[in-house]
C-alpha cells in the first residue's frame, strides 16, 4: 500500500509537469521534479523494497541531462533547482489534486531531502519524493472524466501578490461585511447623486464659458467612476461568481488572473446560503490543437458578458468556452 501511494505520488508529478504551463512552466526546479519522479517509477517497477526512494544530485542531473557528471557546479545547480521546488510546490496543491483525482491517482507528491553530516552540499544529500495521500472527499470531488472534445481548466498558483492586494485572498464575505460594505454602496450612491446634481447647477446658474462648464462636467465624472469603480466589480463578482482581475489587482508577471467568488461551509444564519470568500486565481489550460497555453480573460464585444480561453499562439482562432463550476471548456469557433 505504501508503494502504491509513492507510486501514485509521482505518476501525479510527471502529469502534472506535463500539464502545467504556468510561471517558471519550463525551469530546471519542473524539470528535476520530473527526473525524480521517474527515477522513483523506475525503482518501484524493478521491485525496490518499503522505504523511501531517495536520489543524490549526480541521479537527478543524470536523468535531465542524459549523461553522468561529477562537476561541482553542476551539483550546486541541481540543488538549487531542488530548492527553489521545496518553496513553490506546495502552492500547486490545487492543482496536484485535480490531476491525481482526474487520472485516479490516490497521492499528490510532496518533495524533501536530507543529507549526511560532513557530506558537503549535494555530494552525500538525498532527495525523494514523499507522497500525500489524498481524502476520500478530496478524491470524489473533481474525478469526473472530461468529456470527449472538451479541455479542461487548472487551478494554477498566484505568486508573488503585490502587498496591498493580498488581504483579498480568502476575504470572507460574513454578514457583518455585507452589511458594511451595503452601507459604504449607499453612501457612495448618495455621494455620486450629490456631485450629478452639483454639476447640473453650475450648468444651469453659472455664467462660466463652455470651456469651464466641460471642465467641470470631465472632472464630476472622473470622481463618480473613481467612487464606484470598486463597488462595480464587487458588484460582478458576487453577481457571476468570477470576473477578470483588472490589471492593478493581479501580479507583475501575469498577463491574465481572475477574482473568484468562492462559497465556504460555513452556512450564513439569516438565509441558510454559504457564506462566500474572494480569492485571486488563475485558471488556464492546454490548447489541444497547437499546445500553446490557454488563458482564461474577457471575451470582448464577441462575447460579451463572458469570460472564454484564448491561446496564446492563435488567439484569434483558437478560442473555447470556460466553466469555473465544471473547469471544462469546449470550443467556440469550429470551422
Amino acid at each position: 500500500m505504501k508503494n502504491q501511494a509513492l507510486k501514485d505520488a509521482a505518476q501525479c508529478a510527471i502529469k502534472f509537469v506535463e500539464n502545467y504551463s504556468g510561471t517558471g512552466a519550463k525551469t530546471k526546479r519542473y524539470q528535476a521534479l520530473r527526473a525524480l519522479a521517474e527515477l522513483t517509477l523506475t525503482d518501484l517497477e524493478n521491485g525496490k523494497p518499503n522505504g523511501p526512494c531517495e536520489y543524490t544530485a549526480y541521479d537527478v542531473l543524470e536523468k535531465i541531462k542524459g549523461k553522468y557528471s561529477k562537476e561541482e557546479t553542476d551539483k550546486r545547480s541541481i540543488n538549487r533547482y531542488l530548492k527553489e521546488l521545496e518553496e513553490q510546490l506546495p502552492s500547486h496543491e490545487e492543482m496536484l489534486k485535480d490531476i491525481a483525482a482526474e487520472n485516479q491517482l490516490t497521492a499528490i507528491p510532496s518533495y524533501y531531502f536530507s543529507a549526511s553530516p560532513g557530506g558537503g552540499s549535494g555530494n552525500y544529500s538525498k532527495h525523494f519524493i514523499i507522497p500525500v495521500e489524498l481524502k476520500e472527499t478530496e478524491f470524489s470531488a473533481v474525478s469526473e472524466v472530461v468529456p470527449e472534445g472538451a479541455i479542461k481548466y487548472y487551478l494554477e498558483s498566484i505568486e508573488n501578490l503585490p502587498s496591498w492586494i493580498k488581504w483579498i485572498n480568502n476575504f470572507e464575505l460574513s454578514e457583518w461585511r455585507i452589511t458594511f460594505i451595503a452601507g459604504l454602496m449607499s453612501l457612495a450612491l448618495i455621494l455620486g447623486l450629490g456631485l450629478y446634481f452639483l454639476f447640473m447647477s453650475v450648468f444651469l446658474y453659472s455664467h462660466s464659458g463652455g470651456l469651464e462648464i466641460l471642465r467641470s462636467f470631465f472632472g464630476t465624472s472622473i470622481l463618480i467612476f473613481i467612487i464606484f469603480w470598486p463597488f462595480r466589480l464587487l458588484y460582478f463578482c458576487l453577481t457571476n461568481r468570477i470576473i477578470a482581475a483588472p490589471i492593478l489587482l493581479q501580479p507583475s508577471n501575469m498577463t491574465n488572473a481572475q477574482i473568484e467568488c468562492l462559497a465556504t461551509n460555513t452556512i450564513r444564519e439569516s438565509t441558510g446560503k454559504p457564506i462566500r470568500k474572494l480569492r485571486i486565481v488563475s485558471y488556464a489550460s492546454t490548447c489541444p490543437l497547437c499546445k500553446s497555453r490557454i488563458e482564461v480573460e474577457k471575451g470582448g464585444k464577441e462575447f460579451h458578458h463572458r469570460l472564454i480561453g484564448r491561446c496564446l499562439e492563435s488567439p484569434q482562432e483558437h478560442v473555447y468556452s470556460f466553466d469555473r463550476v465544471l473547469r471544462i471548456g469546449w470550443a467556440m469557433r469550429i470551422h
